[in-house]
């Protein structure tokens, strides 16, 4: 098991085959908020653990990441009866756990969630960390809350029913996190290695970086490298391109003329992730206006400069136009 200690509260980790006995319910009246694009075998096996008194199913994706479904789930658990005694359980992506958490964040000013993570992405950086975030028309996480889920329960062979192109997006984030502190992990994911290692190793690596900084004020940004520019693509073609395709172009940008962008190349090569996603250099600077690290005219920025070793540097905002 890993822990995560941070002012938001505790956040026990546990990753195998057997990760869902370890759910605790505490007595509390649960829902159950999962994405109906998860297999309904693996639903049922977590609903026979939780014994929910609400069931709520929801279509993943950005597309739920609203105020309006945001709305609709909180008119939903109101008429079902769940109270400030409540707890939600959510199975499923990135974008289901945000939203869950969210709501969770904010229903009764605060009730407890915990998250079964279904997608790579989710298991290695949506449920870990305590961000929760509705998006606003296309720019991305604009209204969010930082609260931790007491418990993530990570069970990897549910992947095995994952499309391919949701299992390489989630690789993008694994190479982020190796780049940004792990050599040896970054040497393992050009060549075969353990799924079940991998989730472990950046998991550990993300819970290094959040219990420093849980509130997003300094080292934790180096987590968005790559990203500045990946969210601003994914706002641009709402939703033609998988947040790890961004991410890895993103990375890329941010890579050039260091000692490890042909390194990285092969890398995202090795994951199909080496994707020319096209955009007009303009329209996607007014995207990263948006961007929440943005204070006016200076943004932050995650830099590599060598494999395991990042940092985070506060430039002139029109500085992101010499990566673009």
């Amino acid at each position: 098991m890993i822990t995560v200690k941070t002012p938001s509260g505790e956040t026990r980790i546990h990753i195998g085959e057997n990760a869902l006995d370890a759910i605790k319910t505490d007595s509390l009246d649960v829902c159950l908020i999962a994405d109906s694009r998860v297999p309904q075998a693996f639903i049922e096996r977590v609903a026979k653990v939780v014994r929910p008194v609400h069931t709520l199913a929801l279509a993943g994706g950005e597309s739920i990441k609203t105020l309006e479904v945001y709305g609709d789930i909180a008119k939903e658990m109101l008429g079902n009866g769940l109270s400030k005694a409540s707890l939600i359980v959510a199975v499923g992506g990135g974008t289901l756990i945000d939203m869950a958490g969210f709501v969770a964040s904010t229903y009764h000013r605060g009730i407890p969630f915990i998250a079964v993570p279904t997608t790579l992405l989710a298991m290695v950086d949506a449920s870990v960390g305590g961000k929760t975030a509705l998006n606003v028309d296309h720019h991305k996480n604009v209204i969010g809350a930082f609260h931790s889920p007491s418990a993530v329960h990570i069970v990897p062979s549910v992947l095995d029913s994952l499309p391919e192109r949701e299992l390489r997006s989630g690789y993008a984030e694994i190479i982020k996190m190796a780049l940004l502190k792990d050599r040896d992990l970054f040497d393992a994911l050009q060549g075969p290695h353990d799924l079940t290692d991998v989730i472990r190793r950046s998991v550990e690596i993300k819970r290094d970086i959040v219990e420093r900084d849980f509130r997003d004020q300094g080292i934790r940004h180096q987590l968005n490298y790559g990203h500045t520019i990946g969210h601003a693509l994914e706002a641009m073609h709402q939703g033609k391109y998988t947040h790890g395709e961004c991410v890895a172009f993103g990375m890329r940008k941010m890579a050039k003329g260091k000692p490890f962008e042909k390194a990285l190349l092969d890398t995202l090569a090795a994951h199909q992730l080496l994707i020319d996603i096209p955009y007009d250099k303009d329209a996607l600077i007014a995207f990263i206006r948006a961007d929440k690290k943005r204070r006016q005219d200076i943004i932050s920025l995650a830099i590599v400069d060598h494999v395991g070793e990042a940092r985070v540097e506060t430039v002139p905002f029109d500085t992101i136009k010499n990566y673009l």
